[in-house]
């Protein structure tokens, strides 16, 4: 870890607490651990491995490039899915790669009839979602898997009309199923046997009682005094209204701080001051108010993103989006450590 640069906090211990109470709760159906895009901002190659060591075996992606760098990286031996919109190019690296295919489009259906896949292969249906995903019924012989996708995971009305529509598809072929997400297992029956596919749990977020696995941390790197009416940052959007010190963080937009956060948000000193985010957020810097603070000097750790009030959950509800995007946008050139 350098010390002038932003950091990133993995703590696998919370991983693994969360991927045995998400087990718990599927029971001995199929279990398949998403960690596409970057396993949401926590490191693929890092943390599919910690998965593998608690005994994961099926893990999924968007990207042929994913699961190449996973097979680069951590073998073979396990199954990798890719949830992406592949083509006959593709084929071959498929194939040698032993990635699991995922059929969601009228054109996939027509390749897995003319070619040659690796097993096992899984199909989706639309229920609902209408986004991928066929629409009516198909008997082909060449499938393993069948699923679908809730367009509205922690809504138990919604996704039951869903599994309604679900269940005649796939009825003539005994064929094991999945479509669980993390929210949806809230109402989930313990007698299902349809299996998971779990992102957003295993990373700590998305049901109560799951702990984030991830943190995110900064120096401070300058401590500035600024006169009373004096602007800090660019375009002088904020003036000081009185004689202040304002500490300088080497995190900016470039490591996934969000811009629509300078001046309506806050970071928190070691000892849990909240400490508010001031002057436009640059590409590489932002700047916080440390005026009031009694503590904060240079050299110090000040805590950016974690659970509880600064949660990806409240960085969300700030910006009016979800978890998800908080998570994933967090650059890769934010260094992370793991523990």
């Amino acid at each position: 870890m350098k010390s002038h640069e932003s950091y990133i906090k993995i703590e696998l211990d919370r991983l693994k607490f969360n991927f045995k109470k998400l087990k718990a709760l599927c029971g001995s159906t199929y279990f398949c651990a998403v960690v596409k895009a970057n396993a949401y901002g926590h490191g693929l190659v890092d943390v599919a491995k910690a998965l593998k060591e608690f005994s994961v075996e099926n893990f999924a992606v968007a990207r042929l490039s994913e699961a190449q760098t996973l097979r680069d990286e951590l073998g073979f031996g396990f199954e990798i899915l890719l949830f992406s919109t592949w083509g006959h190019e593709d084929i071959k690296a498929l194939n040698q790669l032993q990635i699991s295919p995922v059929v969601s489009t009228s054109n996939q259906l027509q390749l897995l009839k003319k070619d040659t896949f690796f097993k096992p292969v899984h199909l989706e249906y639309d229920t609902g979602m209408h986004r991928l995903g066929l629409q009516s019924k198909t008997n082909s012989t060449n499938l393993d898997y069948y699923f679908t996708h809730f367009l509205e995971a922690s809504d138990e009305n919604t996704s039951k009309a869903q599994l309604e529509r679900f269940e005649p598809l796939t009825s003539d072929m005994a064929l094991p199923s999945h479509a669980y997400s993390t929210s949806a297992l809230a109402h989930r029956e313990e007698s299902s046997k349809l299996g998971c596919r779990l992102g957003l749990g295993l990373y700590g977020y998305g049901l109560e009682a799951l702990q984030p696995v991830l943190s995110w941390h900064a120096p401070v790197v300058e401590i500035k005094s600024v006169k009373k009416d004096e602007t800090v940052s660019y375009g002088g959007i904020w003036t000081a209204s009185k004689d202040s010190k304002i500490a300088i963080l080497p995190v900016g937009y470039a490591d996934g701080y969000r811009r629509e956060l300078m001046n309506n948000f806050f970071v928190l000193s070691q000892n849990k001051e909240k400490l508010p985010v001031v002057g436009a957020i640059c590409m590489d810097y932002l700047m916080v108010d440390v005026t009031e603070s009694s503590s904060v000097k240079i050299g110090e750790e000040v805590t950016l993103l974690d659970e509880g009030v600064l949660s990806a959950e409240v960085w969300a509800e700030k910006l009016n989006t979800i978890s998800y995007e908080i998570l994933c946008g967090i650059s890769t050139r934010v260094n992370r450590i793991y523990l």
